[in-house]
């Protein structure tokens, strides 16, 4: 047998929005996939903060975090991209004095000031993680640290100036609408892909992905084998993939599985 690995997306592949527990038929699927001597890995923009206790299931050998920065391989951190604390300071200010609402993304917990709510997505994000307990309003005593961010312009914004200062040490994700995600330079789900296949002496062929937006195309787009979810949006993700699976609540995970002979 060869061994291949697959790469899942979170939300909109394993589960369903506001859903609190992983598709039960896909899991049953990973599982056999696993104990037919497959890798099973999420491969996710979330940092660990983020993924909720139902997630770490013994179903996946590990889990790609925040973009490539964050990779656990059987319990183990086996890489972490540190920033440097003057770079977090640095971006601090520039939101500060470039007016954007932001939020602070770290494997230790995710952060945002507690009176500087201004836009409707930072609003809605925060409901959201307060509800999962997942995040804190104000900051550490002492040297803060992040691993990446993510911002919403507002009116009077000044993201030009923003980008200017921070890119050379971040790449820039549109996320359209004025919501934006930065990660540290050189890092990306496709990397993280590549650190796995690397660890386990695996070559490119045996990688697949699959997702179901714009924001999975870094890995769909990276490994020989891509495949979108029945249900993703938008539906053109449909013309840059190598094969187009069921949906979610219709089997998508197993379909796929059985697809590429995992299973």
């Amino acid at each position: 047998m060869n061994k291949k690995v697959m790469f899942f997306d979170i939300d909109g592949t394993l589960i369903n929005t506001g859903d609190e527990c992983f598709t039960p038929d896909a899991m049953d699927a990973i599982r056999q996939a696993r104990e037919n001597g497959h890798l099973m890995f999420i491969n996710t923009g979330r940092v660990v903060a983020n993924i909720e206790p139902f997630m770490f299931d013994e179903a996946f050998n590990g889990f790609v975090c925040a973009c490539g920065t964050y990779i656990i391989v059987d319990g183990e951190v086996v890489l972490y991209k540190h920033t440097d604390d003057d770079v977090c300071a640095m971006v601090r200010s520039a939101a500060e004095k470039c007016r954007l609402d932001i939020i602070f993304e770290s494997h230790h917990g995710i952060y945002c000031e507690p009176d500087k709510l201004y836009t409707k997505g930072l609003r809605d994000l925060s409901i959201v993680l307060e509800k999962r307990s997942q995040i804190t309003f104000g900051f550490p005593e002492g040297v803060f640290n992040f691993d990446k961010f993510i911002i919403w312009q507002r009116p009077d914004s000044d993201l030009a100036t923003f980008l200017d200062t921070v890119t050379p040490y971040y790449d820039y994700i549109d996320r359209t609408g004025g919501f934006g995600e930065f990660v540290p330079k050189g890092f990306s789900k496709a990397t993280g892909i590549q650190f796995i296949l690397d660890r386990f002496g695996l070559p490119l062929s045996a990688a697949h992905a699959v997702g179901d937006s714009t924001n999975d195309l870094p890995m769909l787009d990276y490994v020989p084998h891509s495949i979108a979810m029945g249900n993703s949006n938008p539906r053109s993700l449909f013309e840059r993939v190598e094969y187009v699976t069921a949906d979610i609540d219709e089997g998508g995970i197993r379909q796929a599985l059985e697809h590429y002979g995992f299973i």
